[in-house]
């Protein structure tokens, strides 16, 4: 009998962390509208050296254009891009996530990126090849972070 009730209360336990678990990381899922009506807009990190791999300026469309500016003062793009939001979410600060992909037919990055609405900070890892990445580290020499203008 009290193998039975153990057993019971450790099922019971176990149940109620696994459920608080995924309560905890559960992300709420948004429609494509709103990702990119907080996607869309000029971003800017004048801090980068306004080089090939660290433009100054980035632009996000409603059309689906991804438009890369050298210099926060730059007129003319140096680079203009497609993008598709493949999912978007928000977590439980309220922070817009997204996985991206940006670029051409024959040349595609995937992005794990993020809007922190309450900083206005956009920042993402990029990576080429089949897989997204999984977490956005600051370290790696693919990432990057833009403030609102």
């Amino acid at each position: 009998m009290k193998t039975r009730m153990f057993v019971s209360i450790l099922i019971l336990n176990v149940t109620v962390l696994i459920i608080l678990g995924n309560c905890a990381t559960k992300q709420k899922a948004i429609s494509e509208k709103e990702a990119k009506d907080a996607l869309v807009g000029t971003w800017i990190n004048p801090e980068y050296l306004a080089t090939s791999r660290y433009r100054q300026k980035r632009v996000f469309t409603t059309e689906g254009k991804a438009i890369w500016y050298n210099k926060v003062t730059s007129k003319e793009p140096m680079l203009q891009q497609n993008y598709t939001i493949v999912e978007s979410w928000r977590d439980r600060k309220g922070d817009i996530w997204y996985k991206l992909i940006v670029g051409f037919a024959t040349d595609r990055f995937k992005y794990l990126a993020k809007i922190n609405i309450s900083e206005n900070t956009f920042e993402y890892l990029e990576l080429g090849g089949a897989r997204f990445p999984t977490e956005i580290d600051p370290t790696h020499v693919n990432y990057r972070i833009y403030y609102r203008q």
